[in-house]
């Protein structure tokens, strides 16, 4: 008898954040960094996975490592909204161009460790429904922005590679639910994305869909 849980595989989702209040906002002085929602993604991928059976081949733990891309694209026009703050965040521009595309790239190695219990669908109980639940920790590697305008007729795309005070450590809550090797999950961080008084308060979710390898 064994466990095979579903944590192996490829996951897309659509990021946001919310404000201290809960509300899809952003703190004053940080008006640039209102999303577009539909274009800010996620992306991750966990190639291997270790499963601890606990009770049966139904109930166990499972945990893996892996890397995450968040992407906030941002839903900026024109460098005349950018304030000190959003200016320090991104390559100089002039005043007259065109921002086409702008966002924040953020990329981590996540460890997710998960409680994964397995509903058989009369076969076997790895082809039926599973429900998890746990958390993520997750270790920053790297950030940067990447901003493309056009000016004087002529296209340009620009990156600024730094920490932007985003936190180097970062937790969240994690469920996952789904049937055979394709399902759906959640994450949540109760964790502000950037250190204490250095940025705005904003805790990070993402909901998308999973591919399972298994």
């Amino acid at each position: 008898r064994y466990f095979e849980g579903h944590l192996a595989g490829v996951n897309l989702g659509v990021n946001s954040y919310l404000d201290a209040q809960g509300n899809e906002d952003v703190p004053a002085g940080y008006g640039f960094m209102m999303l577009n929602q539909e274009k800010s993604t996620e992306f991750s991928v966990f190639p291997v996975q270790e499963d601890v059976r606990l009770i049966g081949n139904y109930f166990g733990l499972v945990t893996s490592m892996g890397l995450k891309f968040n992407n906030y694209r941002f839903d900026l026009v024109s460098p005349l909204e950018l304030n000190e703050i959003g200016q320090s965040w991104f390559p100089v521009m002039p005043d007259d161009a065109s921002i086409t595309k702008s966002k924040l790239t953020v990329l981590w190695l996540t460890v997710p460790l998960m409680l994964e219990i397995q509903i058989p669908d009369g076969r076997n109980s790895h082809d039926g429904f599973y429900l998890a639940g746990g958390i993520e920790g997750s270790l920053r590697l790297r950030s940067h922005t990447k901003v493309i305008y056009h000016s004087n007729n002529t296209r340009f795309k620009r990156k600024n590679k730094d920490d932007f005070n985003l936190n180097g450590l970062q937790y969240s809550f994690i469920a996952r639910a789904g049937y055979r090797n394709i399902g759906i999950f959640g994450s949540y961080s109760p964790q502000s994305m950037f250190k204490t008084n250095k940025g705005p308060e904003l805790y990070p979710y993402t909901i998308g869909i999973s591919f399972n390898f298994n």
